[in-house]
């Protein structure tokens, strides 16, 4: 069971009382939701004591790009793979070191980096690896107060993927026709057409629309997809990316979303407002445990993470480099050696 010590009672009980002040004034004001206020993330400091030491922010080409998790002394970090373009650095403290990208789990969208350091702070992994809906999660950062709180929504679940190629289809004699192309999508810009039959996708044939839509659906947001298509007495071979799906419009409420939020064979799913640059790092019980790192903001009460047990069991193979970085990936990271001077202070 979750543990929750008396002496964080008079916390917890500030919280409900803010929640019943201030709702009225929060929903008229359409602010962000009352637990995204300081005075409550306030009421859950201790949570974040002994795990905000090991909370990196990351950067890439001068911008914050993702929060990451120390999960070894000499410098390992775990963090939110697809949001790394370019060169990282890494934050920790008043420090901040230039990165190497180690290893990515694309499943996961986990990467893990390493920077030149030694005895770092380290997360606490927790031991209770069963998540109940309505169980207290905090989300830590590099300050001395959380960056978001909320509580467990739905237990760890496979999350599929929220891809599309961009066009409204037909069942035709040879396959799936094209009816309609959504402007600005992988469809248009790959250069398909109006009543173009796509016979196969990725050397698959897809005799029917449900099939294509089958296929698509099984990759995620960024993945290309080689289609065969028939236009007219020509066969043509293009190939599209894939974009989001559609986001309705009361899940951008709030702020933005994450560019990968879905397709994860594993995740916890929690009600806390993050911003897509407050994934990668820990997500934390009420003793400051680690239960999992933030993967992704996906709704406007929807948050991802990865559970802790499937991080632990993939952070051996990531470190002896079992999942080298796409070679893509290498070249925009520097490499180790290529340090950035250390920086202290602001």
């Amino acid at each position: 069971m979750m543990s929750l010590r008396f002496s964080r009672l008079p916390s917890i009980l500030t919280f409900a009382a803010l929640c019943l002040c201030g709702a009225e004034h929060s929903f008229a004001q359409r602010r962000d939701p009352v637990r995204d206020q300081p005075a409550v993330r306030a009421a859950f400091r201790e949570s974040v004591v002994s795990v905000r030491k090991a909370v990196a922010r990351i950067d890439c080409q001068e911008r914050e790009v993702a929060l990451g998790a120390v999960v070894g002394p000499d410098g390992w970090i775990v963090t939110k793979a697809s949001e790394l373009v370019g060169p990282a650095t890494c934050r920790i403290g008043d420090k901040t070191y230039s990165a190497k990208l180690a290893g990515v789990h694309e499943e996961f969208d986990l990467a893990l980096l390493k920077i030149d350091a030694k005895d770092l702070a380290v997360i606490e992994w927790a031991k209770d690896h069963v998540y109940r809906p309505g169980q207290w999660v905090v989300t830590a950062g590099l300050g001395d107060e959380p960056v978001a709180v909320g509580v467990v929504s739905v237990a760890p679940r496979a999350i599929p993927p929220s891809s599309m190629l961009g066009v409204s289809l037909a069942d035709a004699e040879d396959g799936p026709q094209i009816m309609q192309i959504v402007p600005d999508s992988g469809a248009e810009k790959a250069g398909l057409q109006v009543s173009d039959i796509i016979t196969h996708a990725d050397g698959q044939r897809t005799a029917s629309r449900q099939e294509l839509i089958s296929h698509v659906r099984k990759l995620n947001v960024g993945k290309t997809v080689k289609l065969k298509v028939k236009r007219g007495d020509k066969e043509l071979e293009i190939t599209a990316t894939l974009g989001k799906g559609e986001v309705h419009f009361q899940d951008r409420l709030g702020g933005g979303l994450s560019e990968r939020a879905a397709g994860f064979p594993l995740a916890l799913q929690h009600d806390t407002l993050l911003r897509p640059r407050q994934c990668g790092g820990p997500l934390v019980d009420l003793d400051g445990h680690v239960v999992g790192i933030n993967i992704a903001r996906a709704g406007r009460v929807n948050s991802y993470a990865i559970p802790a047990k499937s991080v632990q069991e993939l952070l051996p193979d990531l470190m002896a480099g079992k999942f080298a970085p796409p070679p893509s990936a290498t070249t925009d990271v520097k490499k180790e050696g290529e340090k950035t001077p250390e920086k202290t202070g602001g």
